[in-house]
This record gives structure tokens, C-alpha cells and sequence, in this order.
């Protein structure tokens, strides 16, 4: 294993594959290396390997229906952030009870986090489809 420097764009550039690109590319002796900057990078992208070898830009089936879901996944996320908002923004919302306020604020926290996930992953897949 091997630490990279940087993001996950600086991995790839340095020759970084994931497993199921191994099988299909010549590795050239490099194996599958960590990077330690991103860390959004890291955990999406071990689901973000391409349809093929290189030289190919097709996305397989499943990243394809995969992009084709995400943007109507990504407009329930936006409104379900916006109605939670919507409730905390209310000036009485913080004169109920601690844990109705508590679970409130929590769903919002992981709807957004869910959000950015999902908007990441859209520009992955997007960034893979071109090449």
C-alpha cells in the first residue's frame, strides 16, 4: 500500500486502480493506493470503479441507471432538507421538547449530509460517462 499526497484525482493521476480495474488494466505494478487527503473521496470511491478498461468512457448498466436515478434522488433530498428547515426556522420550534427538537435536528443533519453525498456522486458518475 501506498499513501498518495493529495485527493483523489492526484491518486489516479499517480497510477492508483481499484480492484475490479486490475483484473481488466495492466497495473504496471502499482497497486491500490490510499490517498490521504479527501476523505469523501476515499469512502465514495471504492463504489466509483469504471464500466471497462481504459480508453472507454461507456458506463456499465448499473452506474448508468445509477446516474439516471440520482437526480430525482437528489430533488427528494433537496425537499425534504427544505421542509426540515422550513420547521426549525418556525420561532416556536425550540420551545418543544428536547428530544422531538433533538431528532428533528438530527434528520436534518444526516438529509444533508445525504445530499452532498448523492451531489458527489452524481459529479463522479457524470465525470466518469465523459471521460
Amino acid at each position: 500500500m501506498h499513501e498518495t499526497i493529495g485527493g483523489f484525482s492526484d491518486w489516479r493521476r499517480e497510477g492508483g486502480q481499484f480492484p475490479a480495474e486490475q483484473g481488466t488494466v495492466s497495473s504496471g505494478g502499482n497497486g491500490r493506493r490510499s490517498g490521504s487527503g479527501g476523505g469523501a473521496a476515499q469512502s465514495s470511491s471504492s463504489r466509483a470503479a469504471p464500466a471497462s478498461g481504459s480508453g472507454s468512457n461507456k458506463l456499465s448498466y448499473k452506474y448508468k441507471l445509477e446516474l439516471e436515478q440520482l437526480p430525482q434522488r437528489i430533488r427528494d433530498l433537496e425537499a425534504r432538507v427544505a421542509e426540515l428547515h422550513e420547521e426549525v426556522s418556525d420561532p416556536g420550534f425550540y420551545q418543544q421538547e428536547n428530544d422531538r427538537v433533538q431528532k428533528i435536528l438530527g434528520e436534518l443533519s444526516d438529509k444533508e449530509s445525504e445530499l452532498e453525498s448523492a451531489m458527489e456522486r452524481w459529479v463522479e458518475l457524470e465525470e466518469m460517462a465523459s471521460g
